[in-house]
């Protein structure tokens, strides 16, 4: 049994204590591993992210043909944020005549135009926003509280065919 000598013993010791590279322990899981498996980016890039969690963040919510306050959508940050951005993107228009308001709302079933007011989505498809397209009381951002929403909500009309989804761009707060 010479083929199991103190070499052998010394590497299964060190497989079972875990991955070392040059001395270091690896504690990074195979699936974080993985993640940079392709990763195009440079250190400079990744140290802008470091101890941060005040970047811009996107979330995409499916838009529905529902015409309760906050029937076309309801999302909430989880956090205290601020929404700076909401892209609408409408890629089949409702059927019958039909506005909506976007806004922040105290819960998930309210209507509010803070960020979009009686936006036509029935005129046309299309990719619209809070900036170009925010109507009489939308505005360029808006403060979301830990515990509100933004909602989209049918202002008139009706959401009947609706398709598409919006993009909302916020930071933590």
């Amino acid at each position: 049994m010479t083929w199991f000598g103190p070499k052998v013993y010394r590497s299964v010791v060190d497989f079972l204590a875990g991955l070392k590279i040059s001395g270091i322990a690896v504690t990074s899981s195979a699936a974080e591993l993985n993640k940079l498996d392709g990763a195009t980016v440079t250190t400079a890039e990744i140290n802008l992210l470091a101890g941060t969690d005040r970047i811009v963040r996107t979330e995409v919510v499916p838009l529905a043909a529902v015409d309760t306050a906050g029937g076309v959508f309801a999302w909430a940050p989880g956090a205290a944020a601020i929404i700076q951005r909401v892209f609408l993107d409408v890629t089949t228009k409702t059927t019958e005549a039909c506005t909506i308001d976007v806004g922040v709302a105290n819960d998930g079933t309210t209507l509010s135009d803070t960020l979009i007011d009686g936006l036509d989505i029935n005129a046309a498809t299309g990719l619209f926003d809070n900036i170009t397209d925010k109507g009489v009381n939308g505005k360029s951002r808006q403060r979301c509280g830990a515990t509100q929403y933004v909602t989209g909500s049918m202002a008139s009309g009706a959401s009947a065919g609706l398709v598409g989804n919006v993009y909302i761009e916020y930071i933590l707060i």
